[in-house]
């Protein structure tokens, strides 16, 4: 039983552990001059029946 109370206790604490983002160029992407505002586009093709969300000028790439 112990064993299963800590097996459990270990996953539960890994599910609630919030990811860090990690910027792919902390000094700006290559070749940006100015900071562009972040696009978002729901229009276009569906896939599976959901809509495809196109995201576009991104100053700040990052990793989750």
């Amino acid at each position: 039983m112990k064993k299963y109370l800590f097996i459990f206790s270990l996953l539960s604490t890994m599910v609630m552990a919030q990811e860090t983002p990690i910027l792919l160029f902390p000094d700006g992407a290559p070749g940006e001059t100015t900071k562009m505002k972040q696009k978002d586009d729901l229009s276009g093709n569906k896939v599976a029946g959901c809509p495809v969300l196109r995201i576009s000028d991104v100053s700040e790439p990052t990793l989750t």
